[in-house]
């Protein structure tokens, strides 16, 4: 990072400062062993849950997960060689601005389109009410509700605003992502104080009410490659996702200094956390909430936004990150 420093006062001093690099593990997953990991687990137990003539809701989300263009295209080829009709439904809530179009536009972003997949992208956002959890009535998309199967496909990762033994994946998936926009704003009505006990509940609920077969879930590593792939069978999602997330906390990348009077970030957006930078690194939140094993940090300054965020700075509380816009780069 190269930048100039503007000093309000020529007789305020600087102290002195000393260039460190910490060197993050990069051992991933390359595409070939991406391709032969989930080969391997589709095999056998996992393939024989596909039966003819199934219609199979894929389910993809809208987070820029590593390879989730050969994940999807992998299961689509299995599902058709086991004479399946496996369709497309976007899984991300009220993303994609809540409508059709929009959430369509978000998966051709990461490559996946009707003709880059060769199956339909059933994209509508009306859902049916399947039950209700904790007094809130819980919402499902139609198209997968009338599926034979559905597949997640999902990334196992630490919330940005709540903590618990599951957070981002397979449940939350379900809940909000397949909830579409009405389902998503009737559990965030609950706050993110209560997700933790929430999310949990109505995945399980969703386990026992819809056709989950299984759900194809991805752990990064701290440079956003995939370190780690399982297949999960639906009944067993309430053991495994926990165990997933506690793999996925341990692989995240930690600031080893603290404190810290500044912290200067080059990029926020949205592709890289919901709030712009992630929390369980800075240990700053929007919703005030203590992240464990963060540092503790006086002022945080953004230097600017990344490119597939598109200019689009909402997801950041500009109170929390200290700066009222982004610092320039040169």
């Amino acid at each position: 990072m190269n930048a100039s420093v503007i000093l309000p006062d020529e007789n305020i001093t600087l102290p002195e400062m000393v260039r460190v690099e910490q060197r993050l593990d990069d051992d991933g997953l390359t595409e070939n062993q991406v391709i032969e990991t989930l080969l391997a687990q589709l095999a056998g137990p996992v393939r024989q849950r596909v039966r003819p003539g199934m219609r199979v809701a894929v389910a993809v989300g809208s987070r820029g997960i590593a390879s989730l263009d050969i994940l999807v295209r992998t299961i689509l080829d299995m599902l058709r060689r086991q004479g399946a009709q496996p369709f497309i439904i976007p899984a991300m809530g009220s993303h994609g601005g809540g409508t059709s179009a929009g959430q369509r536009n978000v998966l051709a972003h990461y490559g996946i389109t009707e003709e880059t997949m060769g199956v339909s992208i059933e994209d509508t956002m009306d859902t049916t009410c399947v039950g209700e959890v904790d007094g809130y009535p819980v919402y499902f998309s139609v198209p997968a509700a009338t599926s034979d199967l559905i597949i997640p496909v999902c990334r196992i990762k630490p919330h940005t605003d709540f903590t618990g033994s599951i957070e981002s994946g397979i449940c939350k998936m379900l809940a909000i992502g397949l909830g579409k926009h009405k389902g998503a704003a009737t559990l965030h009505a609950a706050g993110f104080e209560s997700f933790a006990q929430l999310i949990p509940r109505v995945g399980e609920f969703l386990l026992k009410h819809t056709p989950l077969g299984f759900s194809v879930a991805t752990v990064e590593n701290a440079l956003d490659r995939p370190a780690h792939l399982q297949v999960v069978l639906a009944e067993d999602t309430l053991v495994e996702e926990p165990k997933l997330l506690v793999l996925a906390r341990n692989l995240l990348p930690r600031i080893q200094i603290d404190p810290i009077d500044v912290l200067i970030v080059d990029e926020i957006g949205k592709d890289v956390s919901g709030e712009g930078m992630d929390p369980n690194v800075t240990g700053r939140a929007a919703t005030g909430i203590q992240f464990p094993d963060t540092p503790r940090i006086r002022r945080i300054a953004v230097r600017g936004l990344t490119a597939d965020s598109q200019g689009f700075a909402i997801p950041c509380p500009w109170p929390v990150c200290g700066c009222p816009q982004p610092l320039p780069k040169n």
